[in-house]
């Protein structure tokens, strides 16, 4: 993981691209401080258009420089035939665009030998080599020239030396290298990498997006490169290769189409791969057309073609006015892949000037005054200028930070310091107030839920009330009145017989939670009878009587609710012993029998004075009278009252 964040990293750095009005100012203010600072310039060579210089802007997105020049080849041999040509045409780029000659090179050769090979986890770069180096000796181009070989390992996870080891590698002559190298000294130029075409056309097509799709893992694609005397199969599995076919094909030898069918014929067996669902047909030869090709193969796969010769018709990237059309569609896949260079972090790097892996990841610029690359500009620092830019950086830096230390501390931090106190303040008057409603809440506190469970309670009790009263009341007893309090239980009725009454007082205690009730009053009473029930007949006496859990309910209270009578005239009818005859609560233990028979006797010494007042109240009826004989009016309903 941070292997690919380093990666990612570096790959920013490069891309990084300084505009040329910075970039000017950067250098002069570099050069005051000793820093000295280089430009890296792209260099492409190819058989069929000579040398290629591009620069493009990477911010833009277009090329900025481009100029050709011709260069004489040797196809047999591979090789560049004159040096010393090469230098020159190098020294001419430069003046034409005014390019220091001191500036850092990356230079692309034509493919000269390309493969991927399996090697054992444990090998070391060494060993590595000397497998590559025979195997490439086979080749008829080495058996008289020397080989240089670079390659690149394509197993991700190199820790597990128990698993084979895939690489991709290339081959050149090493003459070849030597030769440009040994031209170019007195330039003054450096070069920081040579490299394979096939390299630098797989990093043209991801830097132009082209291969978009294709560079997803597990995306099996076909990259076909016809050069000027063979012609390449590369087999990827997104970024990763895992096949390479090479056909040596001299295509001088055929006459009009025939190369077509030629092409066609022999790499029918490779392209029909199942697995790969595109083909990208790139032609370097003025000898083949990718476009006529693309019509002549035979394949499933959806195919796409450039044309990097006489036949291309369009540009392949975007470039500055300055570029003309006609010259713009000459730039090729693998020049804009070279000058991508800085600004395309492509996985497969092969580099003849760094061998191995291991030299390859170390910077691309030698070792020596510390050296810095943003983009295509090289900044070289000496310790002096190391010092020099660390003074005004930290000064720069303290600058903002004594700025903001001084208005923190001046200006900002005694208004949050006022503004916490008032808040602090606030937020204690507020508690107090909080404290004060609290203690009040428990003083007048209301629970629902208690009050809630209180009236349920109230109304089960009272429905069970009048569901027993329902089951118990005898047909010859009333009730008049009934009251049930915290203050304790009332019931006053009326009933035709001091038996009833005790039945229904005995019922009473033995149904609910009653044992608390005492039969308080029990008397004969002389009030208008409609007062309490309307039948046909109605007995000549009724008895009163008062059922209570709590004896101080009655007197006043009961006459008063019984009656309908106001306070004075209650009180006036309670006080007065000649109104009502009272039958005592028999004392515990007493039988119903001896209370009805003590009732009975004061029944019948009490008869002689109702006989005698009937007699006069019957006098008084005939008459038409509405006087009792004590002189008092009676009511309309009733025509004689009798007082015991």
């Amino acid at each position: 993981m941070f292997e690919n964040l380093a990666e990612n990293i570096q790959s920013k750095i490069k891309s990084f691209q300084v505009p040329p009005e910075v970039k000017a100012v950067f250098e002069n203010f570099l050069s005051q401080m000793g820093a000295s600072t280089k430009k890296t310039v792209t260099i492409s060579f190819s058989s069929n258009l000579g040398l290629e210089l591009v620069e493009i802007d990477n911010v833009a997105g277009i090329v900025t420089k481009y100029a050709n020049k011709p260069l004489e080849y040797d196809s047999s041999n591979r090789k560049i035939y004159n040096y010393n040509e090469f230098a020159k045409d190098l020294t001419e780029f430069f003046e034409e665009f005014d390019i220091s000659p001191t500036s850092n090179v990356v230079l692309s050769l034509q493919n000269i030998y390309f493969g991927l090979i399996e090697v054992p986890g444990i090998l070391q770069e060494d060993m590595i080599k000397n497998v590559i180096l025979s195997e490439v000796e086979q080749s008829y181009i080495f058996k008289s020239n020397e080989p240089l070989v670079t390659w690149d390992s394509l197993t991700k996870d190199r820790r597990d030396k128990t698993k084979p080891n895939s690489l991709v590698y290339a081959a050149i002559q090493k003459d070849v290298v030597d030769g440009i190298i040994e031209a170019c000294q007195n330039i003054g130029c450096k070069f920081i990498s040579i490299e394979d075409s096939h390299v630098s056309i797989l990093r043209g097509l991801s830097y132009l997006g082209l291969i978009e799709n294709q560079l997803k893992d597990g995306v099996i694609w076909q990259l076909m490169i016809i050069a000027q005397n063979s012609y390449s199969i590369l087999t990827m599995n997104g970024t990763t290769p895992i096949d390479y076919f090479e056909e040596p094909l001299a295509m001088k030898s055929f006459q009009d189409d025939e190369i077509y069918n030629a092409i066609s014929s022999s790499s029918s067996e490779i392209l029909n791969r199942e697995d790969s669902t595109s083909l990208i047909l790139v032609s370097e030869t003025d000898l083949v057309s990718a476009e006529l090709l693309s019509n002549q193969i035979n394949s499933h796969q959806m195919i796409q073609f450039i044309d990097c010769n006489k036949y291309s018709q369009n540009a392949l990237m975007q470039t500055s006015l300055d570029i003309l059309p006609e010259i713009a569609e000459q730039i090729t896949l693998s020049a804009i892949g070279t000058a991508a260079y800085a600004y395309n972090n492509f996985p497969i790097k092969l580099n003849f000037i760094r061998e191995t892996v291991a030299e390859r990841e170390v910077s691309d610029f030698a070792v020596g005054n510390l050296k810095v690359n943003l983009g295509n500009l090289e900044i070289s620092l000496t310790k002096s200028s190391v010092r020099k830019l660390a003074l005004i950086l930290g000064s720069i830096m303290l600058i903002p930070l004594l700025l903001v230390y001084l208005i923190i501390g001046q200006w900002i931090l005694p208004k949050e310091l006022d503004k916490s106190n008032s808040l602090a303040a606030n937020i204690e008057a507020i508690n107090r107030q909080i404290s004060d409603l609290s203690e009040t809440n428990k003083q007048a506190y209301f629970d629902i839920d208690t009050m809630i469970d209180k009236i349920i309670k109230q109304n089960k009790k009272t429905l069970f009330q009048y569901s027993t009263l329902g089951e118990i009341v005898p047909k010859n007893l009333w009730i008049t009145h009934m009251e049930d309090s915290d203050a304790g239980f009332l019931m006053v009725g009326v009933a035709t017989s001091t038996h009833v009454i005790y039945d229904f007082y005995k019922n009473l205690k033995l149904v609910g939670d009653n044992n608390s009730l005492t039969l308080s009053k029990l008397s004969f009473t002389d009030e208008p009878l409609d007062n309490f029930v309307s039948l046909a007949q109605i007995p000549e006496s009724l008895y009163k009587f008062e059922i209570t859990s709590a004896p101080e309910m009655g007197k006043n209270n009961l006459v008063r609710s019984v009656f309908n009578l106001g306070e004075e005239k209650a009180e006036e009818i309670v006080s007065n012993p000649k109104s009502r005859v009272t039958v005592s609560v028999p004392p515990a233990g007493n039988s119903i029998e001896e209370v009805e028979k003590d009732a009975d006797s004061a029944k019948k010494t009490d008869s002689t004075k109702k006989t005698d007042t009937t007699k006069n109240a019957d006098t008084k009826q005939k008459a038409n009278s509405t006087t009792s004989s004590d002189g008092e009016k009676l009511p309309p309903n009733l025509k004689k009252i009798e007082k015991f």
